[in-house]
């Protein structure tokens, strides 16, 4: 997580890293089910 520029980095195995801009939720699916941090208390 980058608090300052509001962004998440998802690093999964053999895929490429996924780059989230100031989302509201992550989820952690497929690896995580039914896992989701809210960003609203983070931010």
């Amino acid at each position: 997580m980058d608090r300052q520029n509001r962004k998440v980095y998802i690093y999964r195995p053999n895929r490429e890293v996924e780059i989230l801009d100031n989302p509201e939720a992550v989820s952690g699916n497929p690896e995580l089910p039914g896992f989701i941090l809210r960003m609203g208390k983070i931010w």
